[in-house]
């Protein structure tokens, strides 16, 4: 779909981001910024890239390290749809009118491997199903080769941050990302279906995205991290809205004097 192509898009342009892939094939590498190029929306999966006989497919899902509720989802989530319904019943006076609120969260490094994990599942088991979609659409026949992937973002308010060396006489923090978790790659390297993950994530004032493909699991592995023996720094985001009336016929008369 566009907006989710649009979202994608967004953490590859980013001028304050930074985009990381660790592959020794750098003709790989070309190959895939080249399909990147010719991204085109869709429904289910979000959006495909075609050159000759070769497509590459794209699903973009979302996850958080909130504990989830399964009726309700995300806590997280939930906390900031609370905001933003008051956010949007607030009445705009010509005095400033604001609403303010605190959204409670419960972060865990365990909540964020399994929604994670969860997510990509589910998305893995639908995979069938997409190229069923392409197929009916006559973008993909017998004669294409096809490479699949996911746009895995996490949508932590503040992003998820951890010590490094707790107990050292100089730790340091660093944000989690989700291609250096051990259970992510041994999730991926058992998805023979999956061949691309681009993994998306804000923290310390900057966006992060990272490619990933079957070739460079193994060197992900050389810095994994195994997610219960970190413990994510706990924020309490704070959310604010504004709305106020402006009275034009006044500013207008200012404006001529």
């Amino acid at each position: 779909m566009k907006n989710e192509l649009d979202r994608f898009i967004s953490f590859i342009n980013n001028a304050d981001g930074e985009v990381h892939f660790l592959n020794p094939d750098n003709s790989n590498v070309c190959r895939i910024v080249e399909s990147l190029k010719h991204l085109q929306p869709f429904e289910r999966p979000d959006m495909y890239a075609k050159i000759g006989n070769h497509v590459m497919i794209i699903e973009h899902f979302e996850f958080d390290s909130n504990r989830n509720v399964r009726r309700k989802g995300s806590e997280g989530k939930a906390e900031l749809a609370v905001f933003e319904r008051m956010a949007d019943n607030l009445q705009a006076t010509f005095e400033v009118a604001k609403v303010s609120s605190e959204l409670k969260s419960n972060h865990s490094s365990m909540h964020y491997i399994e929604n994670a994990l969860r997510g990509f599942q589910d998305h893995c088991s639908n995979i069938p199903a997409y190229k069923q979609h392409l197929r009916g659409d006559n973008i993909i026949d017998n004669a294409s080769t096809i490479e699949t992937g996911f746009f895995i973002e996490d949508t932590t308010i503040l992003g998820n941050i951890y010590q490094k060396h707790p107990d050292s006489w100089e730790p340091s923090i660093t944000p989690l990302f989700l291609p250096y978790c051990k259970p992510f790659l041994d999730a991926f390297e058992r998805a023979k279906d999956v061949d691309l993950i681009f993994s998306g994530s804000y923290a310390i004032s900057k966006y992060h995205l990272w490619f990933m493909d079957r070739a460079s699991i193994e060197r992900h592995r050389e810095n994994q991290i195994e997610v219960e023996d970190i413990e994510i720094l706990n924020f309490q985001p704070q959310a604010m809205a504004y709305k106020v009336l402006v009275d034009n016929e006044k500013n207008e008369h200012e404006l001529k004097k």
